[in-house]
């Protein structure tokens, strides 16, 4: 370099001596000046800053009110007060995510906005479990599903059974879905209503579904056990590794089988099995191969197992009646029915807990009620004392695992009455 600048003319060599000492003199300031992050331009930045900001809007609930009869989500937004444009911004694009025709009387429409309305939340509950929400910030609007957290715990309850098993868990204020749970997984073994005496016990372990601090439902009922006067039925929900899942009794045997004990949920026998009893309108004393199960006018009739329909119509005394043939040969009529279900005739196949009719007070009664009847080989037969063909069991290579599982939960439902006597401490 030295070489190089004595060859060149003084005024040339004396310019690039300058320049170079400016160069360094100018590199030098910006260092000692800012550092080296001051050699950044201004935009460049701003960039990250304005990308790393969080904006943070202030909103006030503006009302939180529940759905009326009837009511549509643009008449309950325009009772509040909000300008017809605004409503039509803020539900149509909820409705490409919603069918707000669907509105129900009861779910929840709520209304949040910034101080100066640039940013406006409508939210939508239509269930615990599924809330929608529609955001506006200045022209921007979206609509989306919001993600609802659930926590699931384990509970145990024991009653008491005093009148029914619906008031006993009402009682200990327990929801009455329980008591409909409690009931299907019975329902080929017991019949609450009619089978059940004052002083009857019951314990049982299920799942609580929590939203936050709010208990908002129930899932499965794990195990429970009922006791009928010294006479103990057991059912444990155990899935296997297929992922077949049912109720078993001690032994691994299925609770389900091919015929329910009853046609119908919630009811009370008005009138015993007999082979001769005085009719209550001729007031002479006949035949009655059945039961009567008193029930409000409309209540849904459920067949009893799986069969082909073979009579749908009229039947003298009876009423509507629908009549069903099941595989083994069994016979069941259900009588007295205000109407058939939509689709019932002969020839169709049912399923078990299919509904055939609704009860009623058609042909000889003296008021609503539902006859049920069960025939085999050509005779009728008392419906409460059959005994149906069980269903399958858990299977030899499930067996062990069965035994496993079901050991733990007969230990925790064992705990129950302990569990609850601390809790009341």
């Amino acid at each position: 370099m030295k070489h190089i600048v004595k060859r060149l003319p003084i005024l040339i060599q004396f310019a690039v001596i300058v320049g170079f000492l400016f160069t360094l003199a100018l590199v030098q300031n910006l260092f000692n000046q800012t550092g080296v992050e001051k050699l950044l331009s201004p935009a460049t930045r701003q960039i990250p800053a304005q990308s790393s900001q969080v904006q943070t809007v202030s909103l006030a609930c503006l009302f939180s009110e529940e759905l009326q009869p009837n009511q549509t989500l643009e008449a309950l937004l325009s009772a509040k007060g909000l300008p017809l444009e605004l409503i039509h911004r803020l539900s149509e694009p909820l409705k490409k995510i919603v069918n707000l025709r669907q509105l129900k009387p009861g779910e929840l429409l709520s209304l949040w906005s910034s101080p100066d309305s640039d940013y406006v939340l409508l939210e939508y509950e239509k269930s615990p479990t599924e809330v929608y929400q529609v955001s506006k910030d200045l022209d921007q609007v979206s609509a989306y599903p919001l993600p609802v957290y659930l926590d699931k715990k384990i509970a145990g309850s024991s009653v008491t059974i005093q009148n029914s098993l619906w008031e006993s868990l009402l009682d200990k204020e327990k929801s009455p879905e329980l008591a409909v749970k409690l009931a299907d997984i019975f329902a080929w073994e017991i019949d609450f209503l009619t089978e059940t005496r004052p002083g009857d016990k019951l314990k049982f372990l299920y799942e609580e579904i929590w939203k936050g601090d709010e208990l908002i439902g129930y899932g499965d009922i794990l195990a429970a056990e009922v006791d009928l006067s010294g006479t103990i039925y057991r059912a444990y929900l155990y899935g296997d590794p297929s992922g077949h899942h049912d109720y078993y009794d001690d032994a691994g045997k299925s609770l389900h089988k091919a015929f329910l004990k009853s046609p119908l949920n919630y009811r009370r026998i008005s009138s015993g099995f007999s082979y001769s009893r005085n009719h209550p309108i001729f007031h002479t004393t006949m035949p009655h191969y059945g039961i009567d199960f008193a029930a409000p006018v409309g209540s849904p009739v459920e067949a009893t197992a799986d069969g082909i329909v073979r009579f749908v119509g009229w039947k003298g005394g009876l009423g509507k009646f629908v009549e069903i043939r099941h595989s083994n040969g069994w016979v069941t009529g259900y009588g007295h029915l205000s109407r058939f279900a939509a689709g019932i005739f002969p020839g169709k196949r049912i399923q078990q807990k299919e509904v055939v009719g609704y009860v009623g007070t058609t042909g000889w009664t003296t008021g609503p009620h539902l006859h049920y009847q069960v025939e085999i080989g050509g005779r009728q037969v008392n419906p409460l004392k059959l005994q149906a063909p069980a269903g399958s069991p858990v299977k030899p290579e499930n067996l062990a695992d069965f035994q496993q599982i079901r050991q733990k939960l007969l230990s925790d439902l064992n705990s129950v009455p302990a569990v609850l006597a601390d809790t009341q401490n």
